[in-house]
């Protein structure tokens, strides 16, 4: 029942955020709706669609097409009329609020060089609704808390990687049994802990958080500044960060961090994943069950899953050519 009432109260809180038409027009939800939304998508000119747990639904197409000015209102209301404090995050195509809901930014985007100066024109909103899971990583924490040399975690967009590492930041930096292990997050898109105004927005612990850095130089900079015993953060995407964790590695941290993957197929397809998997960093790779959250599919050690698939694995992605080994 607790949870049940805790996503009501974030249903509640981002409605609050809506101008008058979106308002009356959400609130009109049924309760099964309001307690398994996961995001709100406005767009101008098109009826509004709600992305729940388990579908998706179009909402009543005379009452939720969007126009220009329903996107503006909705865009200011959210920014807390302040568009100016959110600048930064905005050049990145997305603003985290109080809650820590994020809220995805499509439009005009206008460049100088080859860095974004500016948005005009909005034309779409993505509000997506953070919830809060207390122990959701449960399982993984057992499987990986003894001996730990680091973990990463393999799943598909939106089975909670993101929700599990924020949670297991929590437990490693309160556990006394591991005496307290100095925990640092980096939380680039302001999606783990998710700061505003100052404050953390999510139970992360005793955690430290740098956020809105780029991930490589955030590693970097929390191994030089934090003396950290494990780095969390999530999506490794580039090589450059998987340079980076290597990097943290050598300095005798420990590493637990997300990659998006739709299964082991997919994972052995990523080019990042030979420097991943060459620097040593992690210990155990952990698949989720994208249909059941917090779930674990597979896990494997580094040495399991080299002998399981790499053994005559040769990497062609992308111009890459480079046979697997385990150092």
């Amino acid at each position: 029942m607790a949870e049940i009432n805790e996503k009501r109260d974030e249903f509640d809180r981002i409605i609050e955020f809506m101008n008058s038409k979106f308002k009356k027009l959400l609130k009109n939800l049924s309760k099964e709706k309001k307690d398994s939304l996961q995001e709100i998508r406005i767009r101008a000119g098109m009826p509004t669609v709600i992305v729940c747990s388990n579908n998706s639904f179009v909402l009543d197409r005379s009452e939720s097409v969007a126009t220009p000015v329903d996107i503006k209102e909705i865009f200011n209301l959210l920014c807390g009329y302040s568009v100016y404090s959110f600048e930064n995050q905005i050049k990145k195509g997305f603003i985290t609020i109080d809650g820590g809901h994020r809220i995805g930014l499509c439009g005009e985007y206008v460049f100088s060089g080859d860095k974004i100066s500016a948005v005009n024109e909005l034309t779409s909103l993505n509000i997506r609704i953070a919830r809060e899971f207390p122990n959701c990583s449960e399982d993984i924490f057992e499987k990986i808390k003894n001996d730990f040399l680091g973990a990463l975690i393999v799943g598909p967009p939106c089975c909670g990687k993101t929700t599990i590492i924020r949670d297991l930041s929590r437990r490693f930096s309160l556990s006394e049994k591991l005496k307290l292990p100095k925990t640092c997050i980096i939380d680039e898109r302001l999606e783990i802990a998710s700061c505003h105004g100052g404050k953390v927005q999510f139970n992360i612990g005793l955690s430290d958080v740098l956020s809105g850095i780029p991930k490589s130089a955030g590693i970097m900079m929390a191994v030089r500044c934090m003396s950290p015993n494990i780095i969390i953060c999530d999506e490794i995407g580039t090589s450059e960060e998987a340079m980076a964790v290597k990097s943290a590695l050598n300095c005798g941290v420990k590493i637990i961090a997300t990659i998006h993957a739709f299964g082991l197929d997919d994972f052995l397809k990523k080019p990042q994943i030979v420097p991943l998997v060459n620097s040593g960093a992690f210990e155990k790779i952990i698949f989720l069950d994208g249909e059941n959250f917090g779930k674990i599919k597979e896990i494997y050690s580094m040495e399991e899953l080299y002998d399981k698939n790499y053994r005559n694995y040769t990497f062609n992605n992308v111009g890459c050519s480079e046979r697997i080994h385990i150092l």
